[in-house]
């Protein structure tokens, strides 16, 4: 699986986007708090491409977390044989003293692929 420069897994990716991710003072000031689950592939070369949302609780959110996945740095590449590979990361919004956020449940994973796929099978 490629990796960031930094290395590590998936548990680092979400993080790196989350250093990037600038919170939306519309949700900031309305005290919005959920979870966006961003979509991106990552190619042989290591650029991540194709970034979009699967599922966001807020839009301004949604577009947070896009630019923070574009302005990730590019992954070490990986051989070329392998192809494009593509992730799904949650990424929470939560604001210091509001009630607790869980990881996402199942439900909340298979409702965002069940999106995916409808959306990987709908282009063309």
């Amino acid at each position: 699986m490629p990796e960031l420069p930094s290395g590590g897994g998936m548990a680092d990716i979400v993080a790196a986007i989350q250093q990037r991710l600038t919170y939306p003072p519309q949700a900031l000031r309305a005290q919005a708090s959920g979870r966006v689950f961003v979509s991106f592939t990552v190619a042989p070369s290591g650029q991540g491409q194709e970034v979009f949302v699967v599922k966001a609780f807020r839009r301004d959110c949604g577009l947070a977390v896009v630019r923070a996945v574009r302005r990730l740095p590019r992954f070490k590449p990986r051989l070329a044989r392998y192809g494009n590979v593509r992730y799904v990361a949650p990424i929470t919004f939560r604001i210091e003293g509001s009630r607790h956020i869980g990881p996402p449940s199942r439900q909340e994973y298979g409702q965002a692929h069940r999106k995916l796929v409808r959306h990987l099978n709908s282009t063309p």
